[in-house]
């Protein structure tokens, strides 16, 4: 069955949101993307994911890092149990309370030269690590494994204590289970199946398009140019790979584009010119009928989310 382009649903209002859950879907999930990154830690059970072109087959301790605006959906089929824990996690504002934190805590005492000096990593740079390396899935071993699984009984425990304690313990183990992940990304090479690449060409046709987005010039010719294939046989081919046509995974890659770009602070020109569009009056009624908000009218920092 070949899967929509299905609309978005929900809203990501806070730095992250965590789910357990258990059972699998009872009607098939089209593919779709986050505004946000997602982190999907399967417990049981075994799931495909068809992301950007590729097929990963997950197995129960595997993490999958979906990166913002990464087209996606999960299969059940033949799957008897599905338990999974998913960490939705905003960009920016992840980010924001994280530095939230560090000014009020002791830090914020020390010298100004102290502070200056003082040096975190980005705890979201797995997921941009994960997208270059076309890896996504990390599969720990050993001691790494054994890591993971406790830090996802204890988030899974602290959903369920209802002291005032909770909020900021889980805060906690989110931000440990992110340093972990990260580790971990650096020192295990990304776990590609045998299905990794159904079809090389069709990785390639996202590649190209990722690099030329926001070139107004960018068009279906020079993508099957650049794969050596016909522009008919190309059509055909994604569609039948993806589900949706060519044409409208550039259009919905160019208006996430402009969203992040908005969500940034950009102006409303900028993320218009930046996305590709030469002509604001296409590019305001395109967004505004993907986002039902005008350009202008972007609120910063919500998010809309989707259950898988």
């Amino acid at each position: 069955m070949q899967a929509a382009f299905s609309q978005k649903a929900g809203y990501l209002t806070d730095p992250y949101r965590l789910f357990y859950l258990k059972g699998i879907p009872q009607k098939e999930i089209p593919f779709h993307y986050h505004d946000f990154h997602k982190l999907l830690f399967l417990l049981d059970g075994q799931i495909q994911y068809h992301l950007e072109g590729r097929t990963l087959s997950l197995l129960p301790g595997d993490i999958l890092l979906i990166g913002a605006g990464q087209l996606h959906r999960p299969s059940f089929e033949g799957s008897l149990s599905y338990e999974r824990m998913i960490l939705y996690l905003s960009p920016g504002d992840f980010a924001g309370l994280l530095r939230q934190e560090r000014t009020s805590s002791s830090i914020q005492k020390q010298e100004k030269t102290s502070q200056e000096k003082t040096s975190f990593p980005d705890l979201l740079d797995c997921f941009t690590e994960g997208n270059q390396s076309s890896g996504n899935l990390l599969r720990p071993a050993g001691p790494d494994a054994q890591v993971f699984q406790a830090l996802a009984k204890e988030l899974i425990r602290e959903q369920k204590r209802p002291d005032d304690y909770a909020v900021l313990y889980e805060r906690l183990k989110v931000t440990e289970l992110m340093i972990t992940v990260n580790r971990s990304l650096k020192n295990t090479d990304p776990v590609l199946t045998e299905e990794a690449c159904p079809h090389p060409t069709i990785s390639r046709c996202m590649d190209y398009v990722s690099q030329h987005l926001s070139e107004e010039t960018l068009c279906i010719e020079d993508i099957a140019k650049a794969v050596f294939l016909s522009k008919s046989y190309l059509m055909h081919l994604f569609k039948e790979q993806t589900g949706y046509s060519l044409g409208d995974y550039i259009a919905k890659k160019r208006l996430f584009l402009a969203n992040q770009l908005l969500q940034a602070g950009h102006s409303v020109t900028e993320a218009c010119y930046q996305s590709g569009y030469r002509n604001y009056s296409a590019f305001y009624y395109a967004y505004k009928k993907r986002y039902h908000v005008s350009p202008a009218g972007e609120t910063k920092g919500v998010q809309n989310i989707h259950n898988e």
